[in-house]
Formats: C-alpha cells, structure tokens, sequence
C-alpha cells in the first residue's frame, strides 16, 4: 500500500535515528514511552529476550542494552532501510521480516513482544493487534496506541516527510481481543487518546 510503503524510505530513518540519538544522548531526554517500556521490565520475571516488532531504526536495541544488558535483544521491521540503519548503527540481532510474517513458532518461553506504535501506523492495526496476540508471548509490551470510543477508523497524517497511518482501536474490541487470548493488563495513558498497555498471560 502506498503509505505504508512510504516507511521503506532510508531517509524516514535517518530523521528516526537522528532524534532517538537526541534522546539517548546525556544531554537528552527519554519520552514517556521509553520510560514505561523500563518500568515495565523492571516488572516482568524471567524474561530473557526482548522481541521488537516494527523496532524501526532500533533505539530499544541501545535502551535494552543499556538498562537491561543480560537480555537478548531482536529487532523486526518489515523495511530493509530500518533494519539496515539498525545494524550499522547499534550492531546487535536485526531482521527484515513483517510482524505477519511470525508466527508462535518464532517465540520462545520468557520472551516478551514489544510493539512501540506498530498497530497504528498501519490501516488494519486490529488485524495487527489481533496478531500480536496470537503469538503467544509470555508478556507483551504495546504502545502508543490510540484508544476510541468509536467503532475502529485510521486517517492519514504526515510524519518524518512521508504520508502514514493513525489508526484508532475502539476500546471494547480491544479488551474482547486481550480476553479472547487469556491476558490481564495494565494500561497507563500517555494523553487524552494514546495509552500504553502491559500485557500478562494468565497461566
């Protein structure tokens, strides 16, 4: 599709890796969705690798390695620009592959799924939602999603020069969805419509 083609674009990362070495920088600061993704760490048990789907130009590859060293580290993105801006940049565990190309297979025991805004920059972010959840993940870390009252809608809008998706979950279909696959949630809120959500399967 055509917008989300538009993420295959090198130099969406450049501004992308640009702005996450500001913030990663001492000078700099961590946004919010940065620090809920540590406290949530700080959080789970037994977790031994951290998988990040939709991982972009890879600043959870850098914060993984500085605050959680002991645990392995894998990126996804469906773009070979990101994944290759990823691996010059912070070396580490990188692969091109969409998050519909996993499958429960790819996950392992103490594994947690982390999506930093994936399912809202895509026009089928349930269908994303919904994926994420079947893999199965002991845990999962979901963020920067937008939460409606509405039935689901997506509109476009501009971001790093290119033409993308926002795509807002209505909050009913959202909750049946983390029921449907055994989880219990935290969720916290970043401002009036975005939320972040911490995951847990209920054993």
């Amino acid at each position: 599709m055509k917008y989300i083609d538009s993420w295959k674009d090198p130099e969406v990362f450049k501004y992308q890796l640009a702005l996450n070495q500001r913030q990663l920088s001492p000078q700099g600061k961590y946004p919010s969705h940065w620090h809920h993704f540590i406290d949530c760490m700080d959080e789970l048990q037994n977790i031994t690798r951290i998988v990040d789907i939709g991982c972009g130009a890879g600043a959870y590859c850098a914060l993984s390695q500085r605050h959680f060293p002991d645990k392995e580290y894998i990126g996804y993105d469906y773009s070979e620009s990101a994944i290759s801006t990823s691996i010059d940049t912070w070396g580490g565990n990188f692969e091109c592959r969409s998050y519909e190309d996993l499958s429960e297979n790819d996950i392992k025991t103490g594994d947690v799924v982390v999506a930093n805004a994936l399912c809202d920059v895509l026009p089928n972010g349930d269908e994303c939602f919904e994926h994420l959840l079947s893999l199965k993940a002991d845990s999962l870390i979901i963020q920067r999603m937008k939460i409606t009252g509405w039935p689901s809608f997506y509109k476009t809008y501009d971001a790093y020069n290119i033409t993308t998706y926002a795509f807002n979950h209505k909050e009913q279909d959202v909750i049946d969805s983390i029921q449907k696959y055994e989880y219990e949630y935290k969720e916290s809120r970043m401002d009036q419509v975005s939320f972040n959500f911490l995951l847990k399967r209920i054993v």
